[in-house]
């Protein structure tokens, strides 16, 4: 599933697929020792597994991911291994705007979600963390729409 390309000087990256027959993704991991290389693509290789097997990760995996610097998930978001990792503190507006960069649709359809996305803005405010928002919230901001729509 993964495997260690190493470079002159001990740079190293890591390139797998996280779907079948799919295109092989890059990460880049820098100069790192074959061992710490390994324990990396040892840990991808267990997420693409549970991707495949479409189950959560185990508590290891789980602490793993969530002691990882920024700059890696980073790393890993882009390849789709890590996504919502480290992002419950995210902003409403800092989820929107990063939603809407990675939408992938005909423009009728960005139109579509940019309106949903004002609306969302306009209601819940863009400085306000994801994590506060309940069920409850998005109820009222469904009566909302209705009035104010």
């Amino acid at each position: 599933m993964a495997s260690i390309v190493t470079y002159d000087g001990g740079l190293r990256r890591i390139e797998c697929s996280h779907t079948p027959n799919g295109p092989r993704r890059m990460i880049r991991l820098g100069r790192m020792s074959a061992k710490a290389a390994e324990t990396v693509k040892a840990k991808m290789e267990a997420i693409i597994g549970d991707k495949f097997a479409n189950r959560p990760h185990d508590a290891e995996i789980s602490k793993w991911l969530g002691g990882l610097d920024e700059t890696m998930l980073a790393k890993l978001r882009v390849v789709g291994l890590a996504e919502g990792v480290g992002l419950a503190e995210t902003s409403w507006g800092a989820f929107l705007k990063r939603f809407m960069a990675t939408l992938a649709g005909k423009q009728s359809t960005r139109i579509a979600y940019g309106n949903t996305v004002r609306n969302l803005e306009r209601y819940f405010g863009a400085e306000r963390a994801i994590r506060s928002i309940t069920t409850a919230d998005a109820d009222a901001w469904r009566a909302w729409l209705v009035q104010h729509e």
